[in-house]
């Protein structure tokens, strides 16, 4: 039950981030929604690449699809990084900002987390 509630309000976290990314948008006139759905596109599918290619690993695959998910990973923190970064100056507030300093630990520790078990095959 807990798990689901988390993939669920995590869910409509991200759609009310995107409709008021699309609504400070419109007044600052800037680009703000493209930066979030390539960033949030990239994270997604590089995970994916690395966490189902670990796998893979189990039964002698190589390295390349878990370099190229690692790869992908560090695109989503740049377009994080625009995307934070457009959305600061055009509300003038530096809290955004820090905002992706935490969402960019939060990311790094995430696959840190798995850098020993990489090591240990």
């Amino acid at each position: 039950m807990i798990p689901s509630a988390g993939w669920f309000f995590w869910g409509i976290g991200f759609v009310f981030l995107v409709l008021a990314s699309m609504s400070i948008a419109k007044i600052a006139k800037v680009s703000l929604v493209p930066n979030i759905f390539l960033a949030f596109g990239l994270f997604f599918f590089g995970m994916l690449l690395i966490f189902f290619n670990i796998a893979t690993l189990l039964w002698g695959g190589d390295y390349t699809l878990i370099i190229i998910g690692f790869i992908m990973f560090l695109a989503s923190i740049y377009f994080y990084y625009r995307f934070y970064k457009v959305l600061a100056l055009a509300t003038n507030e530096r809290f955004f900002l820090y905002t992706f300093f935490a969402k960019a630990a939060y990311t790094l520790s995430l696959f840190f987390i798995f850098i020993p078990f990489l090591v240990g095959l």
